[in-house]
């Protein structure tokens, strides 16, 4: 992992910490782990994606609005790579 990626995934986790999701904690999560499995559902994911779009002062076009985009860290990350132009904003 880069140091721009490691950056982000390092404050995608504090966002998750903060809203209080997955039910089940990312504790031993890694970059792969399916959040679904941790207890995300539809209602979580909405409430991080806003925290996320707060937190790095972006917006989610629509189609990036899918359960595989945030299915795990590691795709959240990606996401978050490509809308901040892999390090720009990080």
């Amino acid at each position: 992992m880069d140091e721009v990626t490691t950056a982000v995934a390092d404050r995608l986790r504090e966002v998750f910490r903060r809203c209080d999701v997955p039910p089940r904690g990312l504790a031993g999560a890694g970059p792969d782990t399916d959040l679904w499995d941790l207890g995300m559902d539809s209602f979580a994911t909405i409430k991080v994606m806003v925290a996320i779009e707060e937190e790095f002062a972006i917006e989610f076009p629509d189609t990036m609005l899918t359960r595989e985009t945030f299915r795990t860290l590691g795709s959240i990350t990606a996401a978050l790579e490509t809308l901040l132009g892999a390090g720009d904003r990080v």
